[in-house]
């Protein structure tokens, strides 16, 4: 190892770590300690690649689930917006009395509101189980 000069003249610095030598050079102990030290970093390498995998298929279920919903929920507004515009057309003598649209408009806004909110909830929480609010902070 060499020694370099730190901003102290009286002090040297040693630059070079366990790492940088050979295996003839260590000691049995610190020959151990190397490779637990090796090993230790290869589980944790497992360890984040793992749960990486977990967070990419947990996000392709969350898209699939949106775009569920989106579909399912345009279908329904879709359907209701087209039978308000052919009541108040009247065409082919389709008239909806107004109780009736109030009621329709309600559910229909139910419908679609009640579960954008809780799929929202549900599949985006962060790892404590917590809604993330839009800053990140909990």
């Amino acid at each position: 190892m060499s020694a370099v000069k730190a901003s102290r003249p009286d002090r040297a610095v040693q630059i070079g770590s366990v790492f940088e030598q050979s295996a003839e050079d260590l000691s049995p102990e610190l020959a151990r300690e190397r490779a637990e030290e090796e090993k230790l970093a290869r589980v944790k390498t497992a360890i984040e690649v793992q749960r990486l995998e977990e967070i990419t298929k947990k996000n392709a279920r969350r898209y699939r689930y949106a775009a569920w919903f989106l579909w399912i929920a345009g279908s329904f507004m879709i359907i209701v917006v087209t039978m308000i515009a052919c009541s108040g057309c009247e065409t082919n003598g389709f008239k909806i009395s107004d109780t009736v649209l109030v009621a329709l408009l309600g559910t229909a806004l139910s419908t679609v509101a009640a579960p954008t909110i809780l799929l929202a909830r549900y599949l985006f929480t962060n790892t404590n189980g917590r809604v993330s609010d839009r800053t990140g902070a909990e």
